[in-house]
């Protein structure tokens, strides 16, 4: 069919679907409208089409959700330039009840992207936005400024847009000052180190802004909200991130931040233009404790005859920079580090370290060799403690020392180090997709080897608790229980504040931790 009569007949069916998505909010039956293709052709929008779901928009305030996903928006607005005008309007109008706006994969470009965040600016209700692969790469400052004057966005997508290093540098001043974004997105913007270093720092606080009062730091609560970004979930996944320096402050010094995604960045693998660790900064040390005294490995690394950084020398050095922030931080509590170049030698410093961090919960480190054990590796590991090098790789030593991991997931495991892994009662989840029999060339279990039936029924145990866990918490009647129970044991320790009970109580507080003020309002 020519294109004109095929792009009627679309045009009629996205209309069609406008409409009985329409009915279907009409009716009470939801309060989204999504908007989709149809038979896989994807939708074309006309004015008509836009103008009948805008003039709805305005006089439903239960409508919260408009998902206009892969709809060729920005080829329809490139026709008709009034389609644009008649959407904006409806997004900077005041009575405008949209709290979540997903506009993904419709190929907007700077300019209609930036028509967008400025009709956006005012709103006092948008909650989310999504506007992942649209295009968009050189209106950091529009962003900034949309940043900045809106009040109420708190998650924000924008993946797949190759922001240039200029564009992240105009949107680091944006981030800079906005007090209520708690989630972005930022996945597969290829932003490299140039961009994404301003961005890590706007969302680092800096530590000499701190009140000071009779010569010590304040703890208050209303200063912290006020004076840094309280972001808590940052998303920089597919960025080709080298350096690890502006990541470790940002977990030094947040105070908000308890997820972080960086997988598919070669942050521990050894580039031949690098010339220093980080941005100049060399990794701090960590206090290697053992359990059976501490020790020190800075003699562990090796050069080559040149005196430069081998490649495994890097990995640990970046890794033990992770590692002391890691340890510092007391409010991460999932991080994502899958395909990042780790490997048996350069993983150890990190888990290490996570033996003196009570608060992180999910550890994903998939996609990395974490079991090719090494004869580089054994001859460093012969300066440690026996206790932890009478096995390789070394890292499985400090798993049974883990205090807060729940959730650790591995490409596989092998059989002669489960043991390791059951001997953790705080682990309640372990992901693997294999059993292995061994390292290879090793094939001789030690006496703590367990066979596959007994590892898998461990971790169908850990799991079921898991769940059961999750399946109380979702139950109002126990937030009921809970709250009672709270109550009475404050009564009875004559304070008036229930959740100061928790502190004595380490199975309860893992059981209410995110539910109780929720439950307590109630």
């Amino acid at each position: 069919a020519p294109y004109g009569a095929l792009s009627t007949e679309m045009t009629n069916v996205v209309h069609r679907n406008v409409v009985a998505s329409v009915e279907q909010v009409l009716q009470g039956s939801t309060t989204e409208i999504v908007i989709k293709d149809t038979d896989g052709r994807l939708p074309i929008f006309n004015k008509a089409t836009m103008d009948y779901l805008c003039q709805y928009c305005y006089v439903d305030p239960d409508l919260h959700l408009l998902s206009m996903k892969n709809c060729r928006l920005g080829q329809s607005i490139h026709d008709n330039e009034d389609i644009l005008d008649v959407f904006c309007d409806l997004l900077c109008h005041p009575s405008c009840p949209l709290k979540s706006l997903e506009l993904s994969g419709n190929r907007l470009g700077d300019a209609t992207a930036g028509r967008i965040f400025k009709s956006l600016a005012e709103s006092k209700v948008l909650k989310a936005l999504d506007l992942n692969t649209n295009y968009i790469e050189t209106i950091g400052d529009v962003i900034a400024h949309f940043l900045v004057q809106n009040c109420s966005l708190q998650r924000i997508q924008l993946s797949y847009n190759w922001f240039t290093p200029q564009s992240c540098r105009d949107m680091a001043q944006g981030l800079a000052l906005n007090r209520h974004l708690r989630e972005i997105n930022l996945h597969g913007c290829v932003l490299g180190d140039d961009g994404a270093r301003p961005i890590l720092e706007a969302l680092t606080p800096l530590a000499s802004t701190k009140p000071v009062c009779n010569g010590e730091p304040t703890c208050d609560a209303q200063w912290v909200a006020t004076s840094e970004s309280q972001l808590e979930v940052l998303i920089l996944s597919l960025n080709d991130l080298k350096r690890i320096a502006p990541i470790a402050n940002l977990l030094k010094r947040s105070r908000t931040l308890s997820g972080l995604d960086v997988h598919l960045n070669p942050l521990f693998a050894r580039h031949d233009d690098e010339e220093s660790i980080g941005f100049g900064a060399d990794p701090a040390p960590i206090d290697n404790e053992i359990d059976n005294g501490s020790e020190n490995h800075d003699n562990d690394f090796e050069q080559n005859s040149d005196g430069e950084e081998t490649k495994s020398e890097y990995g640990i050095s970046t890794a033990t920079s992770l590692g002391h922030a890691l340890r510092e931080n007391s409010r991460l509590r999932h991080l994502k580090l899958s395909e990042c170049g780790l490997d048996a030698n350069t993983v150890r410093p990190l888990f290490e370290a996570l033996t003196f961090n009570s608060t992180l919960e999910t550890l994903d480190v998939t996609q990395n060799d974490m079991w090719n054990s090494s004869e580089e590796e054994g001859n460093n590991c012969l300066n440690l403690n026996d206790s932890v090098c009478n096995f390789y790789p070394a890292w499985v030593a400090h798993v049974p020392r883990l205090k807060g991991l729940r959730h650790l997931l591995l490409d596989y495991v092998l059989a002669s180090k489960a043991s390791f892994f059951v001997k953790n009662f705080s682990l309640f989840q372990l992901s693997f997709t294999a059993l292995r029999p061994g390292s290879e060339g090793n094939d001789d279990y030690d006496s703590s080897t367990m066979d596959k039936g007994t590892l898998l029924q461990a971790c169908m145990k850990r799991n079921q608790r898991y769940a059961q866990i999750n399946e109380l918490v979702q139950k109002d009647h126990v937030g009921h229980v809970c709250r009672l129970l709270l109550s009475k044991l404050a009564a009875e320790a004559g304070s008036t504040d229930p959740t100061m009970c928790i502190v004595s109580f380490p199975a309860l507080h893992l059981l209410v931790r995110d539910r109780l003020p929720v439950w307590l309002d109630r």
